[in-house]
């Protein structure tokens, strides 16, 4: 009998990317395609098709279907046995959402005999007036700033949002796009039947038909009360205007386990690509609690820092904080019950490095800061307006710095005050970045980049998933190990461990 496979999307911003994985973790198959170069038809730029001065940031919906498909069809023609595949589960973007019209709720797929294979799907849920909206918001979107000072005080301000929700009113979150939909397109908000996130309207692609939100993802819209993991009813009320239980329906019902089966995939799958019927489809969740699995965040107290183009920290928590700082943004771990995950953003962050790096390699960069004394700089970089601490964009904070390279680069490494078993990233190439938080953390630092996390993180839920329905826990510490492992040999620029 052969062995079964398991296969992860991640619908990102620019991308899509699939991963296929075996019961050993080891990956067999993967593609990758970009919404600008392969999908040209949706006149993106860096996959956003709708941008301007006042904040707003959208996304064609139905590009997300037609990526879904491209990547299916690569994905056999480089010889992906489709028909092994188990169970499929995906990452989307986070806070992004898509907004369906009624037709929608009767399918989101041709039927078997409406439409040739050669057809684009995306385009064909166009033509069939599937979208209320056919660009809908992403997490780029700041035009909300009003909906965000509203929403906070309808529970009393901004510290009860956090401790209800997990999280304060930040403008990209969904609940606060959707109160600005309501407001000012009254037209639009009325003939919305269901609003998907990106997550959950790819995993009603799959099924063909809308389904549900899972809860890890939902905690990225201030609506989710995170005690009960169900939609807030003051908030859905005034999200809405009118009554809360109309907006759980427009939203499918109340959020759902991220390890949980939505159903089998659509015949439309089964017929045009080999798909077996009894290939499942995992509820679908969001890009950073799909990253953290692909990273190997599954213990208390593992952290995780990302020194991208703003900086992520990452952390598991054991169980759901009692005051949520308003700075944080909590969300409940996709695969492990009861645990959540605190994650900080810093806006300032590669290009803050790379601007003090300048033209030395990292290595460079790395001697000099040997070369400083330590401990005798400590510098706030505003590049960019950040949001932790709420700053304005400006000239560095700082007690006491000079001017040369050698005194300049430990200000940019002496701001983080968080430490990390993970790093990853520009930054995390340079020797004495690792060295401090392994200094400061008194542990080994694992420094690795792996950019197709979130879609691995997928592949794997959508094995544990399969593993759980059939009764089994297959989250262990040797599983854990055995993640780990492969994460550092697969690798794509693997820096080492201090």
């Amino acid at each position: 009998m052969d062995s079964p496979l398991f296969l992860g999307f991640d619908v990102s911003t620019q991308s899509c990317k699939a991963v296929v994985v075996d019961e050993n973790l080891n990956t067999v198959f993967s593609t990758s395609l970009n919404f600008d170069k392969d999908l040209p038809q949706y006149h993106t730029i860096n996959g956003v098709s709708i941008k301007d001065s006042s904040g707003v940031a959208k996304s064609p919906s139905a590009m997300f279907s037609s990526a879904l498909q491209l990547s299916i069809e690569r994905l056999r023609r480089a010889g992906c046995p489709l028909k092994r595949i188990v169970c499929i589960s995906g990452s989307g973007q986070q806070h992004g959402s898509v907004y369906l019209a009624a037709t929608a709720i009767n399918g989101l797929l041709p039927d078997d005999d409406d439409t040739d294979d050669d057809e684009d799907l995306g385009e064909w849920q166009l033509e069939h007036g599937l979208f209320a909206m056919k660009d809908g918001p992403i997490w780029m979107d700041t035009s909300t700033s009003e909906e965000c000072r509203q929403l906070a005080h309808c529970v009393g301000g901004d510290n009860n949002l956090a401790k209800l929700t997990g999280s304060k009113a930040w403008e990209r979150f969904t609940g606060n796009q959707i109160l600005k939909l309501r407001r000012h397109s009254p037209e639009v908000f009325d003939r919305t039947a269901r609003i998907c996130l990106v997550s959950s309207f790819c995993a009603g692609v799959l099924l063909g038909r809308p389904t549900r939100v899972d809860y890890s993802d939902a905690a990225g819209m201030n609506m989710m009360e995170l005690s009960s993991l169900n939609w807030s009813r003051p908030i859905c009320d005034f999200i809405d205007g009118k009554s809360a239980d109309a907006l759980t329906t427009r939203l499918g019902g109340q959020p759902v386990d991220p390890m949980a089966i939505a159903g089998n995939i659509s015949t439309y799958w089964q017929h045009r690509y080999g798909f077996s019927p009894s290939c499942t489809v995992n509820y679908w969740s969001g890009d950073n609690p799909c990253a953290a699995v692909g990273m190997g965040l599954l213990n208390s107290g593992d952290i995780l820092v990302s020194l991208g183009t703003s900086d992520t920290c990452l952390c598991v928590l054991p169980s759901m904080p009692v005051s949520p700082p308003p700075s944080a943004f909590i969300f409940p771990h996709p695969v492990k019950p009861g645990s959540f995950i605190a994650m900080l953003v810093y806006t300032n962050g590669d290009v803050t490095r790379r601007t003090v790096k300048g033209n030395r390699s990292w290595d460079q960069f790395s001697e000099s800061i040997r070369a400083s004394s330590p401990g005798k700089y400590l510098t706030l970089f505003t590049s960019t307006q950040e949001i932790l601490p709420a700053l304005q964009k400006g000239d560095p904070i700082t007690a006491e710095i000079g001017n040369r390279d050698d005194e300049v680069s430990p200000g940019i490494l002496e701001r983080f005050p968080e430490g990390k078993l993970l790093v990853t990233g520009g930054g995390s190439r340079s020797e004495q970045i690792r060295q401090v938080f392994s200094d400061v953390f008194e542990r080994s630092v694992v420094a690795l980049d792996s950019p197709d996390a979130a879609a691995l993180g997928a592949a794997y839920k959508a094995m544990l998933a399969t593993a759980k329905l059939n009764g089994k826990d297959v989250i262990d510490e040797n599983w854990y190990d055995r993640a780990l492992q492969i994460l550092l040999r697969r690798a794509s620029d693997f820096c080492g461990i201090i």
